[in-house]
């Protein structure tokens, strides 16, 4: 029902686009009226004489500013005194916030033993409060008192010299390939776009330039941890504000790391339209290493168009541009051979270069292109050699990623998933958790392929349904409904009221998922 509304509320907007951010309503668009029973719960705080009650009412409001929740152990001893966990209890007794295990926000495929491990663990939470009751106390938040959070959230976000230009991270955001894998930018993103708007509203040169620079730093962390989804939203966001302005370095540099984000989740025109500008608008000030890095984007993204030309032409620029020992020379050279050579000699220059890139301790290029010979090997075994390689040596979360998945692919197309181990399904279901918060949809349908293989062939009928619910959700929000399709027809053989007997309530759920999804395959009825 809610994307319902929210197709209603922008028919021009893309279906895949409506969860990637959070949208600001047009003027004189209404929000979702709080029910009378939630108002007289936020007036009784707001109006209560107890000190502990008017305490949860300012925790309340903390967490309707900070909007993209927070868990309690990094905000209850910052705001001058502390929260505690009977303010977090008043304010869920009374439905105004929910408590999300970190675990729970993540694709979980576990099955029921393992799952009940996690419910029943002592997971961090994330506190956030509900959209509608959101919407309301945001009425009631003074502007001094809006600030006030603001201003001090900035220190705990950024760290206490932020205003110096001294940016300090929380370490938390390199979390996003473990349990943690929370969707969205996090309130670093939402301070940091407030603050640049109100510094753009102002027009004061100094104070635009130093959030530019905060909101930057950021999105380069996130990109930096493979959160890509996350740094689309976040640089798009510092794009559309930059995007009129004269501050043409900061917007540059923002369309830069939009581009990439871009391409890393499959939107390779919209990726090469936001280069080229970034190209075009820095043309008389770009040094030539950005320069080969923005071309080294557009280059694999016109690849990943099966544009050859405008890939090669790209990749040549970079070697005009780039360092001859760099990480982006390496690849530029790789994509060259790839697109040139025949299939001989493109697998003697590959290896070559891979051997090139990692003596020069360039990780990135050298596992890109050991991944590009594991793919192209026609013998198994020389194949996972390739990708022991990269399982190895990568600490990034997509190269691990593309090579876990890579090596159950391998195994699973020469008859030997039997090699797959419990710690391999580990591996698994923690590359599909990452690729599905980051929406990466090219290794989100790879992973699903082989787990779903190695699930059927286990028996594992719990976790098949609770695959089929994650991806069939993406699918149906790309359009993909003859996908959907294909794997609905391989379920028609389970039977739902002997498996729920079986697991009990914890696949309630994925049930009512599945026979909704079988009812909408149903011919429409006959009319009379």
């Amino acid at each position: 029902m809610h994307l319902d509304r929210l197709l209603e509320r922008f028919p021009f907007i893309p279906l895949s686009d409506l969860l990637d951010e959070d949208m600001v309503i047009p003027t004189g668009t209404m929000p979702e009226p709080l029910p009378d029973s939630l108002k007289k719960a936020v007036s009784e705080l707001e109006d209560s004489e107890d000190k502990h009650s008017r305490r949860s009412f300012q925790l309340l409001k903390v967490l309707t500013v900070l909007r993209d929740g927070e868990t309690y152990q990094s905000i209850r001893r910052f705001y001058r005194e502390p929260f505690h966990q009977t303010h977090i209890a008043e304010l869920i007794e009374r439905n105004l916030l929910e408590d999300v295990p970190i675990a729970q926000t993540v694709a979980d495929l576990a099955v029921r033993s393992a799952r009940r491990g996690v419910l029943s663990s002592e997971t961090p939470k994330l506190l956030r409060v509900h959209k509608q009751v959101r919407d309301y106390v945001n009425s009631l938040i003074s502007t001094k008192e809006r600030s006030d959070i603001i201003q001090t959230s900035m220190g705990l976000f950024f760290g206490v010299d932020w205003w110096k230009g001294k940016i300090r991270l929380r370490t938390t955001i390199s979390n996003a390939y473990g349990q943690s894998a929370i969707a969205g930018p996090g309130n670093e993103h939402v301070l940091a776009r407030q603050m640049l708007a109100r510094a753009l509203e102002t027009r004061n040169k100094q104070r635009i330039e130093r959030f530019a620079h905060i909101a930057l730093v950021y999105c380069h962390k996130l990109m930096g941890a493979d959160r890509f989804r996350d740094g689309l939203i976040a640089a798009r966001a510092i794009v559309e504000l930059l995007k009129e302005t004269p501050f043409d370095k900061q917007f540059v540099e923002a369309a830069h790391v939009y581009g990439h984000a871009l391409r890393m989740t499959g939107r390779h025109s919209e990726s090469v339209a936001v280069l080229r500008d970034a190209l075009d608008r820095g043309a008389g000030f770009l040094i030539d290493d950005f320069k080969a890095e923005i071309q080294q984007n557009l280059s694999l993204a016109y690849k990943g168009l099966d544009r050859k030309e405008e890939s090669l032409d790209a990749a040549r620029e970079v070697l005009k541009l780039a360092h001859p020992d760099s990480g982006d020379a390496f690849q530029a050279q790789a994509t060259v051979a790839e697109l040139t050579l025949n299939a001989s000699d493109r697998k003697s220059r590959l290896v070559q270069l891979e051997t090139a890139a990692r003596n020069k301790d360039r990780k990135t290029a050298a596992n890109n292109i050991a991944l590009d010979l594991a793919r192209d090997c026609n013998n198994p075994d020389e194949s996972l050699r390739w990708l022991q390689r990269v399982m190895s040596s990568a600490r990034d979360p997509y190269s691990r990623t593309r090579a876990i998945i890579e090596r159950a692919s391998v195994l699973g197309n020469n008859l030997r998933a039997s090699e797959l181990r419990d710690e391999d399904f580990s591996a698994l279901s923690a590359a599909y958790s990452y690729s599905y918060a980051q929406r990466i949809g090219n290794l989100l349908d790879s992973c699903h392929t082989v787990l779903w293989g190695m699930f059927r062939r286990e028996g594992l009928f719990a976790s098949l349904l609770r695959l089929f619910r994650f991806s069939s959700f993406i699918w149906r929000l790309r359009g993909k409904e003859e996908q959907e399709a294909k794997y609905l027809q391989e379920l028609d053989s389970i039977d739902l009221a002997k498996l729920e007997r079986t697991e009990g309530k914890t696949l309630q759920m994925e049930t009512h998922y599945l026979e909704r999804r079988r009812q909408d395959r149903l011919p429409p009825p006959a009319s009379a």
